[in-house]
């Protein structure tokens, strides 16, 4: 059969490499071989290969050819396989994280392979950065580490200052550098050690650090809450601003997006300047009646037009989802909204008027329509 005619071919290629593995897997055609090895290759030929690669796992993650074959060894593991190769791990997140290659392969480990608990473990072990000296002594003596907050009470008095700077020091390094800023792991880190620092003035600094890349933060939930924290923290309407107009070009993208929507909703609550807020969020959605009914008919999209027609309503916006927001549950969490209701209102009237059909036969558009009619009839 097909199956045994590969096998065979798989056995004489695996023969050529056998003790040699590394130094193939490091070249751009030699690389691809071993990875047709481990798709088309028996149980055992895949596992002769993993023997030999699994271990020079964080030196393949760093080249240029090998970063793919190590994603397809990290998503060829086995149940019994993660717990030795996460151990084997410990010590090489900073290295990957600070590699242009090994970045890419950590964020796959993280986001598609390790669990709940192996996550954590590479948070704790980012945090700790060059006082990693004291991770491995609460790893030795097997103390349960959960949180950050269980390293810095473990850290006690004498080391709980040494293990904050060393934190600090490992956010601050992400900044500007967007290989390192766009990581969910990353987004972890930034999102834990800010909501545990407790000094006003490193808190500004965080967040006047990272505002200006404020895009880079917008595909995962632990992101989109770190930097509506920051955007928060700002306090200045200028600087906000700044971050308003980076939505230029991109709005549609961030809008349309399940984490990405939240920012828009978040600087809805700060941005007093309603004229600048519909030149940047809402003009670039109304081409034709018709692009107009697509952004209702949308899932996320359709949650900025929302938030304005019935701000923070629990029909469409569920706590659990969105009271991290600043301004969720405040008493005015749209300063501009009045005006910003009056310019909606005609163009999504037009909208309604050509495309009610599409708008009533989808169950996202329909709600736009409900909310439009109980606003215009109060106006």
């Amino acid at each position: 059969g097909s199956d045994e005619k590969r096998h065979e071919l798989v056995a004489q290629l695996l023969e050529l490499f056998k003790g040699r593995m590394g130094e193939m897997a490091v070249r751009h055609d030699t690389s691809r071989i071993i990875q047709s090895i481990l798709a088309f290759g028996s149980e055992e030929q895949r596992q002769v290969v993993k023997d030999e690669l699994l271990p020079a796992f964080v030196r393949l993650a760093e080249d240029k050819y090998a970063r793919f074959l190590a994603m397809k060894l990290a998503r060829g593991l086995t149940k019994t396989e993660r717990e030795p190769f996460f151990h084997g791990l410990r010590g090489s997140i900073m290295t990957l994280v600070r590699s242009a290659h090994g970045a890419d392969v950590l964020d796959f480990v993280y986001q598609t392979v390790a669990n709940s608990k192996q996550k954590l473990d590479m948070m704790i072990e980012l945090l700790h950065g060059k006082e990693y000296a004291l991770l491995s002594s609460l790893r030795m003596k097997k103390t349960k580490v959960a949180s950050f907050d269980d390293a810095l009470q473990a850290a006690g008095d004498t080391f709980r200052p040494a293990l904050l700077s060393s934190a600090s020091e490992v956010v601050k390094s992400f900044a500007g550098k967007e290989a390192s800023m766009r990581l969910a792991l990353t987004h972890r880190v930034c999102r834990e050690y800010l909501e545990k620092v407790e000094n006003t003035a490193e808190k500004q600094e965080i967040a006047q650090l990272f505002a200006p890349s404020a895009l880079s933060f917008v595909h995962t939930r632990d992101g989109i809450v770190f930097i509506c924290c920051c955007i928060d923290i700002l306090g200045s309407e200028k600087m906000r601003l700044e971050v308003l107009d980076q939505l230029e070009d991109n709005v549609m993208k961030v809008a349309s997006d399940e984490y990405g929507h939240m920012l828009l909703l978040c600087l809805l609550g700060f941005t007093r300047d309603s004229a600048k807020l519909w030149e940047t969020m809402f003009s670039p959605c109304m081409g034709s009646d018709d692009d107009l009914a697509s952004v209702l008919c949308h899932r996320y999209a359709r949650q900025v037009f929302l938030h304005v027609l019935a701000p923070f309503s629990s029909r469409y916006f569920h706590p659990d989802s969105y009271k991290f927001l600043p301004n969720y549950g405040a008493k005015d969490p749209i300063p501009g909204r009045d005006d910003l209701c009056e310019r909606l209102l005609p163009p999504l009237a037009d909208c309604i008027s050509e495309c009610g059909a599409k708008l009533l036969c989808n169950a996202e558009g329909a709600s736009a329509v409900n909310e439009f009619v109980l606003v215009a009839t109060e106006k």
